[in-house]
């Protein structure tokens, strides 16, 4: 009878102390990470009909890594992920495509991953 009761007791004591760590972790903190790439960024609670980018300008904030990566080792790796950032969030520009994709994107990096204000 005493065991179970010590049993029961420990498990409560266990099963609280995970509820406070859940409940005490903030989840507004976020990091994207490609390769060897990595930016952090800060969930923010908006009034209903704002829009939050802070996810979209932490994955441009990669990209532009990413291209001065690329730019200084012409590794594939970097190319991939960069083109499918550039599909998924980049400002799409048909005169940045002209002759070779990849380096357009990368030449004009800050225009492409362009960083929009939430609204």
């Amino acid at each position: 009878m005493k065991t179970s009761k010590m049993v029961l007791i420990i498990s409560l004591i266990f099963g609280l102390g995970i509820l406070i760590v859940f409940l005490l972790r903030d989840n507004s903190k976020k990091e994207i990470k490609i390769l060897d790439c990595k930016v952090l960024y800060t969930v923010e609670e908006l009034q209903p009909g704002f829009i939050d980018f802070s996810e979209s300008n932490a994955k441009k904030e990669v990209g532009i890594c990413l291209c001065e990566k690329y730019l200084s080792n012409r590794e594939q790796k970097y190319k991939v992920e960069i083109l499918k950032l550039y599909n998924s969030v980049g400002m799409i520009y048909p005169s940045f495509e002209k002759g070779n994709k990849i380096d357009s994107v990368c030449n004009n990096r800050t225009d492409v991953f362009f960083k929009q204000f939430n609204l």
